[in-house]
């Protein structure tokens, strides 16, 4: 989205600094004025957030997907899921997804990781912690551009003995309208699908069945909190669900500050540098962090 910022050039002159020139090569109030950058900054990270609407595929919200040219599955239901329990087979015991409730306006996740049922112990199960940053070449810079980063989950789950491919989710936590959070920082919030997704670092582990079950009803129970820009953005929701495995080394929460007035908050750079710390001294998850330029599966089924 293009940003025509001669409004700021012309605000910043004739109303806060009564400068009878127009905005120009020869206004020096272009160059020196702090007023004018605070406000250059305010609409910029505004165009940052209108941007970041588009290119990503919703749950539950029909649009383009355009990393395939297709339109993906519409996942919203206000039909009524009921699931068994569990039930005890004579080979292993086979959990179920969890149905979080939720209300008819909210989005129907339980339809979203119902593709994970059953649950069984035979199966390898896998969660992977990813962050994309804005600026591949500079692990400190909090925005580039439109980009802003994002952090997001890869779960996986299958069969060694079996010749069916993996069953893969890519997803992430976003504002439902993304400049709204600037004006009530509390905002609804909504998954949407991250397949294809580029990024830079990532965090791999296996866990049972049961964590796995417990990953998905975190991932329910989580999505419904407000979106918050500088307490409860995607990065805050990653990383809490990370941190809900038990018995694991807790990944540390970093905020780091925004640009101009926005404070601070979660951000894929904070990420980048807690993992590149716990790898330089040897924390028990060094073999399980990457570094590099990766792309994330496309999640499996549609």
């Amino acid at each position: 989205m293009p940003i025509d910022l001669t409004f700021a050039h012309f605000y910043v002159c004739t109303r806060m600094h009564n400068c009878i020139q127009f905005p120009g090569i020869d206004c020096q109030c272009k160059k020196t004025s702090s007023d004018y950058k605070k406000l250059r900054n305010i609409i910029l990270y505004i165009g940052i957030l209108l941007s970041i609407a588009g290119p990503f595929q919703s749950i539950g919200q029909p649009a383009l997907n355009f990393s395939n040219g297709k339109a993906p599955v519409h996942f919203e239901s206000n039909e009524d899921v009921t699931r068994d329990n569990g039930s005890q087979n004579t080979k292993s015991q086979q959990l179920r997804v969890p149905v979080v409730p939720a209300k008819k306006t909210d989005q129907n996740l339980a339809l979203y990781f119902g593709c994970f049922d059953p649950l069984s112990e035979d199966d390898v199960y896998q969660i992977t912690l990813c962050g994309d940053l804005p600026d591949d070449h500079d692990p400190d810079r909090i925005h580039l551009k439109d980009e802003p980063g994002h952090t997001f989950l890869i779960l996986k789950k299958w069969n060694p003995k079996s010749s069916s491919g993996p069953i893969i989710k890519v997803f992430g936590f976003y504002p439902r309208r993304p400049a709204s959070c600037l004006i009530f920082r509390n905002v609804r919030g909504e998954i949407m699908d991250n397949s294809e997704r580029e990024y830079d670092v990532s965090l791999t582990t296996e866990i049972s069945a049961n964590d796995f079950v417990m990953i998905l009803q975190r991932s329910q129970e989580l999505a419904k909190r407000k979106y918050n820009l500088n307490k409860y953005n995607c990065y805050d929701y990653a990383v809490e669900i990370f941190n809900s495995i038990p018995g694991i080394e807790k990944i540390p929460i970093t905020h780091v500050k925004f640009p101009s007035i926005f404070g601070r908050g979660g951000s894929p750079c904070g990420l980048y540098r807690d993992l590149q710390r716990l790898k330089k001294e040897g924390s028990s998850w060094s073999s399980h962090i990457q570094f590099g330029i990766f792309y994330a599966p496309c999640s499996k089924p549609e």
